[in-house]
């Protein structure tokens, strides 16, 4: 059933073939096991065998699709940590504006408002993630979980709205650049995080029951 599921949601007809084989291989299974004649030991080993191939057609997909998940999970993480970066440069240069600093504050709070939605996105990514990768992926889990429970610990997206309603307030550039440099240093640990996840996908058993 979980095969089928994944079969379905992602249209892929080599899923959909593997699906079927494991029923076929189920079945044969039921009629050997009811089966008295003398090859129902043979045509039990053989169902057997066909039902750990497409176990392992499922393990394989299953890890491709989780390392597709968290490499988009790293992708953005490594684009907030630059648009944070370049928001960091631009709110440094923002006192040389002279009579157009308002209009370039309202600009930058208008970015991290943007960014900050972004994180409150990707956090709720991790966690679906995370639960969905445990069972096969443990150890990624554990890590994309960490990186979840850094946003929230850090509160780095409350950071982010709080900097930008300093900004939008007329707020002292010292005083945002401190917080700015704060947040970097969270996004840049995010990712990281986030990149640990990625290299540990493939080296976690999965739970056999």
């Amino acid at each position: 059933r979980q095969l089928e599921k994944l079969a379905r949601e992602e249209n892929r007809p080599q899923l959909q073939q593997t699906a079927r084989q494991l029923q076929q291989a189920a079945d044969a299974m039921r009629q050997a096991a009811a089966n008295g004649d003398p090859n129902s030991s043979a045509a039990a080993a053989q169902a057997m065998e066909q039902l750990k191939q497409a176990e392992r057609q499922l393990q394989q997909s299953q890890s491709a699709r989780t390392g597709r998940d968290v490499q988009d999970a790293l992708r953005q993480a490594e684009a907030m940590a630059r648009e944070q970066q370049q928001i960091q440069e631009d709110v440094a240069r923002l006192d040389q504006q002279g009579a157009a600093r308002q209009e370039k504050a309202q600009q930058l709070g208008q970015r991290k408002n943007e960014l900050a939605g972004k994180v409150e996105q990707l956090e709720k990514q991790l966690d679906r993630t995370a639960g969905d990768m445990f069972r096969n992926e443990r150890d990624a889990s554990r890590k994309l979980t960490e990186a979840a429970n850094a946003i929230r610990d850090k509160r780095i997206r409350d950071k982010i709205r709080y900097s930008e309603s300093m900004l939008r307030g007329g707020g002292q550039t010292a005083d945002v650049a401190a917080f700015d440099r704060d947040i970097q240093n969270n996004l840049d640990d995010l990712k990281n995080t986030i990149g640990q996840a990625a290299a540990a996908v493939g080296n976690t058993r999965p739970d056999p029951n």
